[in-house]
């Protein structure tokens, strides 16, 4: 499936992970680059996108540093980069 074809978080994740070129970044950097005053309250909404991304094989999902599980729903505190 196209990531296109979903929503805007997906569509933004995979923009800003395009721009870190592999550098590993925080699921919130995303939300403080769309929504600066109230992205705490798009959490999770953020996390069900990069989880999609994740199984769908388009990003690498850190959780405490080592891959995350990709049956389970992420932990508040992962980093994120392109695959």
């Amino acid at each position: 499936m196209n990531y296109l074809d979903r929503d805007i978080l997906v569509v933004a994740t995979m923009e800003m992970a395009k721009r870190k070129k592999g550098s590993f970044f925080s699921p919130a950097d995303v939300l403080k680059w769309i929504y600066p005053n109230d992205w705490h309250c798009f959490m999770k909404e953020e996390f069900e996108a990069l989880l999609w991304l994740y199984q769908n094989d388009f990003l690498e999902v850190l959780a405490a540093g080592q891959p995350l599980n990709p049956n389970y729903s992420p932990p508040e505190s992962v980093t994120i980069r392109l695959k």
